[in-house]
């Protein structure tokens, strides 16, 4: 499976495809009457479920990758957002001290409740595409 991951997608895929399909092939031309499979079944068969295996890691790899894509192609809007999110936040929250009569805090003193995607995160998105 190494090797496969070492390709380009495309080519992983369409390797994993026409491996999927002699496999099935084989399954489909050695059927015959009731019996107990052959090692060499037996070894098809394993073959067949290994590939389906890595062809679901391949379809993972290229969501994935069209996810961290795609967050790298809106960095900069996610980034404008987070920070009006965290105004609009700091608003709220001086609002509220304000309507609730409390002692009212310098804006800078106040830490907004936004979760948004940290440097680290992004970094590692960064690696998959």
């Amino acid at each position: 499976m190494d090797c496969i991951l070492e390709v380009d997608q495309f080519t992983a895929e369409l390797i994993v495809q026409i491996q999927l399909e002699d496999a099935f092939f084989y399954s489909e031309t050695s059927k015959g009457k009731s019996r107990d499979p052959t090692d060499e079944e037996l070894a098809f068969q394993l073959q067949k479920e290994q590939l389906e295996a890595v062809s679901h890691t391949l379809k993972d790899r290229r969501m994935a990758m069209s996810f961290a894509a795609a967050v790298q192609a809106d960095g900069r809007i996610l980034a404008e957002t987070q920070v009006e999110e965290g105004s609009a936040s700091k608003d709220r929250i001086i609002a509220r001290q304000w309507m609730d009569d409390e002692h009212l805090m310098p804006p800078d003193d106040i830490e907004p409740d936004t979760a948004g995607l940290d440097d680290e995160t992004l970094a590692k998105l960064q690696i998959l595409i």
